[in-house]
């Protein structure tokens, strides 16, 4: 068996979990690819959900002494009424040649009136220069779970509009 992530997990943002993975080259060092990855700590399931990035060497991707962790880019906000209030995870992310940035589309969990489980699932969108930093777009969420038994809209994957329109599955 190989260790595909040769971390010491302890305390990390995804010591509990780690899923969802999702490469794409990296637009500032074409040595590189950047995968994405949904995390939780611990302990599962009642962890804290976030999405982080390790970089890759293109020469041996299958070497996990090639991987390097970056970190969280993005977390829940924790904020009364976001749509990412309780967890985030990642759906899709790619680079837009059009207009020069990441664009990750992910799921965010907010409360269904704090009355408990199951939350209200949306997609959201987060948008980034570098791949590391990045923003939440400002009329999140783009995609909406009603509240009612359609509550869970989650797990996005999207085909770039400049390949063929934009296209989400959820």
């Amino acid at each position: 068996n190989t260790e595909v992530v040769p971390f010491d997990l302890g305390s990390a943002w995804f010591a509990g979990q780690i899923y969802d993975p999702c490469p794409v080259d990296d637009e500032g060092d074409a040595s590189r690819i950047k995968v994405y990855v949904s995390g939780m700590t611990s302990p599962t399931p009642s962890g804290t959900e976030s999405i982080g990035l390790f970089h890759v060497d293109k020469a041996d991707v299958t070497d996990p002494a090639n991987w390097t962790e970056v970190g969280q880019v993005l977390q829940a906000t924790g904020g009364v009424g976001d749509p990412d209030r309780y967890h985030v995870r990642l759906g899709s992310i790619f680079w837009n040649p059009n207009a020069s940035e990441y664009w990750m589309y992910y799921t965010g969990e907010a409360d269904s009136g704090d009355s408990g489980p199951p939350g209200i699932c949306h997609i959201c969108l987060a948008t980034s220069a570098d791949g590391e930093t990045f923003t939440r777009y400002g009329s999140n969420p783009i995609l909406c779970g009603n509240g009612g038994d359609e509550n869970r809209v989650e797990e996005p994957d999207v085909i770039p509009p400049w390949i063929s329109g934009l296209s989400i599955w959820v």
